[in-house]
């Protein structure tokens, strides 16, 4: 009867060996196939956009790849250097840069790497930023004082300026106070010339007795 239970359990321990070195047969090529992402981001305060820097890894030492089915978020994003049909080196990594506006919250990367032994795998990569990325805020230029001509005193009135007489005589315009003294000389210089003119007619007539 023991010798029986003995032989039983042998079998049975040794079913659950055979099966568990099944399963790591299965899933250690798997494991090697698989590919990371990695996103890292800084706010570029010159545009006010985040920028993400993904980087996939290829954990496949000596089986190289290609990236597929490329996904981002948010929509209407795209990432620079990651795209479809890029080749993704055995052991390596490739990196791309995506731009996002500053009120985003997230973004994210997702792709599937196929491997040319025909493995395949899905892998997602995402980041949160903190707070907003904006732009600093430009400083009010303070507006400059026009300057202005000195006002007059009170009660003084401003001198009137001197226009040239068309030609270039440079003299200066007549005023009211010389304008009557011309006039006056005028009369003066017809009366005295008057005067002579009948001095000198009486003078030539003679009387005859």
């Amino acid at each position: 009867m023991i010798r029986e239970v003995t032989r039983r359990a042998l079998a049975l321990a040794a079913v659950a060996a055979a099966a568990t070195a099944a399963v790591l047969a299965v899933s250690a090529p798997a494991s090697a196939h698989k590919s990371s992402i990695e996103g890292t981001f800084v706010c570029d305060q010159q545009s006010g956009d985040w920028v993400v820097t993904w980087t996939v890894r290829n954990n496949m030492r000596d089986v190289p790849a290609t990236l597929k089915d490329i996904a981002v978020s948010p929509e209407g994003t795209t990432v620079s250097g990651i795209e479809e049909g890029t080749a993704l080196p055995a052991g390596g990594s490739v990196t791309g840069v995506q731009r996002v506006p500053g009120d985003e919250t997230s973004a994210s990367l997702a792709l599937l790497t196929k491997w040319v032994n025909g493995r395949k795998d899905h892998a997602k990569g995402e980041v949160t930023f903190e707070g907003k990325c904006e732009k600093p805020e430009q400083p009010t230029p303070t507006p400059t004082a026009t300057p202005t001509s000195p006002a007059s005193p009170p009660g003084e009135v401003p001198s009137p300026t001197a226009t040239p007489a068309p030609g270039g005589g440079g003299g200066l315009p007549v005023t009211g106070s010389a304008v009557g003294a011309t006039v006056a000389a005028a009369a003066a210089l017809l009366v005295l010339g008057l005067g002579l003119f009948l001095v000198a007619r009486r003078r030539r007539i003679r009387f005859t007795a």
